[in-house]
């Protein structure tokens, strides 16, 4: 048996099956996602549940479901989401807030974020790198960001917090509008028509999707800019024709403030105090100092989760040096 014979044949034995580990990736995330929350099915509703899915209209309104269009305000597609969960809990138990479907849907949008998270990580390190063995590796690493998504405990309460849905929906259509777009540019190298056409379709696409997370939470805000960074950071080209591409959706920003003016009925900077007041009647100045300290905890978790609790109860800082 010759080195030249086991050269050739040891990476085709290996690389050969790369084409399968997404779906054992995929299996694996999705197995350590259900297990990690099979116990939190019947969480009841709590704080901020009451007001926005208890105590909202729109999600017990037939019409909303029928005709999404007709759901007005911000979060609209969030709410659509809450109102399809009701209709479709009060035709299978009759009762519309039976709180096992809300918790089902809430898991299969943050195991859909984990195949995003793996996907988008494969996708940007075959920017940068190119090759068998780079692609294994590449996919390795990407299962690894992925297991960290999907079972890290700081994810807990926006799978178990049922309300939490528009940050973690938000958060779908924000990864799928980039990942689309990582697609449209990647075809865009190739001059072929059929090619132009994927490239088109898939940023058309992207677009769309930037518009549904704008409109499923305000975090989503920040959707652009990050595009607009992923462009300059792993694609060439044209200056002008990459500004074209990334810069189009800066259009999609009008959304949120649109969103904003029509679920004030007009009173927009109410509606804009009452969001940044975080339903709290503490000066803004005490909630920024306070926030610091939120933001410490919140980062110390990210890495050393422990000592995790529902609610923290932060005494009110008056000065950023206050409780240090």
């Amino acid at each position: 048996m010759s080195a030249s014979w086991l050269n050739g044949k040891i990476p085709a034995f290996f690389f050969g099956r790369i084409r399968h580990t997404a779906v054992v990736h995929g299996m694996i995330l999705m197995l350590v996602g259900f297990f990690a929350y099979a116990n939190t099915f019947d969480a009841q509703f709590n704080f901020d549940d009451v007001p926005a899915i208890l105590g909202n209209p729109t999600v017990r309104s037939a019409e909303s479901v029928t005709d999404p269009l007709a759901i007005r305000g911000n979060r609209a597609v969030g709410n659509f989401s809450f109102a399809l969960n009701y209709k479709i809990a009060a035709e299978l138990t009759g009762d519309g807030f039976s709180v096992r479907g809300y918790h089902y849907f809430n898991l299969a949008v943050h195991l859909a974020n984990a195949l995003l998270v793996y996907l988008l990580v494969i996708l940007t390190i075959r920017r940068s790198t190119s090759g068998e063995s780079s692609e294994w590796r590449g996919r390795g690493i990407a299962f690894l960001a992925a297991l960290l998504f999907v079972s890290h405990p700081l994810q807990t309460q926006a799978v178990t917090y049922i309300v939490q849905r528009f940050t973690s929906l938000a958060t779908t259509f924000y990864l799928l509008s980039l990942v689309c777009y990582i697609f449209a540019r990647s075809q865009r190298g190739d001059s072929t028509g059929g090619h132009r056409l994927k490239a088109a379709v898939f940023w058309a696409l992207s677009i769309v999707l930037a518009a549904l997370a704008m409109g499923t939470k305000e975090i989503a805000i920040t959707l652009p800019f990050t595009i607009i960074l992923y462009e300059f950071l792993f694609f060439r080209g044209s200056i002008v024709k990459r500004l074209l591409a990334a810069g189009a959706f800066l259009l999609t920003l009008i959304i949120v403030p649109l969103s904003i003016i029509g679920a004030s009925g007009g009173h927009f900077m109410d509606r804009i105090a009452a969001l940044t007041k975080v339903q709290t009647a503490m000066p803004r100045l005490d909630y920024l100092f306070t926030q610091f300290k939120v933001v410490a905890t919140y980062l110390r978790l990210l890495f050393f989760p422990a000592g995790q609790n529902l609610e923290y109860d932060f005494p009110v800082s008056h000065s950023f040096f206050e409780g240090e």
